[in-house]
């Protein structure tokens, strides 16, 4: 089980691309900062695995959810899932 982790948008690097080639459905992605750019599409809709992000980097970008299927989180909740997870990758 690995919490992967996206910080950047998937509009200027391939870091989301790159993780779904190598995510397992027991895992599980976290957006947040510039990450959230990635919750505006459909693409997330149909994979077998959790999706969360950070609330207010949503809020911040003036982002909605509606698209999405993540759980969206706030940083103490965060940490509790970083807690929950033996394994965690940065995707930078």
């Amino acid at each position: 089980m690995i919490l992967h982790i996206i910080n950047r948008s998937p509009f200027t690097t391939n870091h989301l691309k790159n993780c779904l080639e190598v995510i397992s459905p027991e895992d599980a992605l976290l957006f947040m900062d510039d990450g959230v750019y990635a919750l505006q599409g459909d693409l997330l809709k149909t994979l077998p695995f959790k999706i969360h992000a950070i609330e207010m980097d949503l809020q911040a970008r003036g982002l909605n959810d509606s698209n999405s299927s993540a759980t969206l989180i706030n940083y103490a909740q965060m940490v509790e899932l970083v807690a929950k997870y033996p394994l965690s990758k940065t995707w930078f």
